[in-house]
């Protein structure tokens, strides 16, 4: 069965935004791109995507006005919303909110790593200056695979049975690599991701 490719909405209007976005998204997900709100507003209620990656800063009305449109709206008001400041700036996730600051955390995680990987080279690969800031500006993403995730199971407080499990993987694991043939910006970004879950209180 092919794995479901989750459909994203990016709302920006900096070019360099877009083509970063979508350098990392378009090989696993559905990605259509709108250049200010109302075109974002008008393309959300049409393609209603799994998520919406929304600028505040816009050529006609900013990112608040157009998440206050769109939760207004019952074709849109359940669709996600991510706000994305800058890449280099803080990123307000509206799904899953048990995860506080976690991803500001996890962002300095991987940059804590990825610069001692750069420091002191490892076997087969070379870290550039440029892949460390890369990794750091990307790491709010790691956790896009969400969307394609019921909320029945992305909240559901108790253990998952053995076909929730399996419905979760074909999300997080569409292709199945594991050890070395996971991309080393993928597993620093894991080790990141779990160091934080292990040291932070969720419920």
């Amino acid at each position: 069965m092919t794995p479901y490719r989750g459909t994203i909405l990016v709302v920006d209007d900096t070019e360099m935004n877009i083509d970063f976005l979508l350098s990392f998204l378009s090989e696993d997900y559905d990605v259509s791109v709108a250049t200010n709100g109302w075109d974002g507003i008008d393309l959300a209620c049409s393609i209603t995507p799994d998520i919406i990656l929304l600028d505040i800063v816009l050529p006609d009305i900013d990112g608040f006005q157009v998440c206050s449109c769109l939760k207004d709206d019952e074709r849109t008001s359940s669709i996600p919303i991510i706000f994305v400041t800058s890449l280099e700036k803080e990123v307000d996730e509206a799904r899953d909110s048990g995860t506080g600051a976690h991803v500001q955390r996890t962002g300095r995680y991987v940059m804590t790593i990825a610069e001692y990987l750069a420091s002191k080279g490892i076997k087969g690969r070379e870290i550039s200056r440029n892949e460390v800031e890369t990794l750091t500006q990307a790491s709010p993403l790691h956790d896009v695979g969400k969307v394609g995730i019921p909320d029945r199971l992305l909240l559901k407080p108790g253990k998952l049975t053995e076909e929730e499990f399996e419905e979760i993987k074909g999300h997080g694991y569409p292709t199945g690599l594991k050890g070395e043939e996971i991309p080393l910006p993928a597993r620093i970004m894991a080790v990141a991701d779990v160091y934080d879950a292990l040291r932070s209180e969720r419920p």
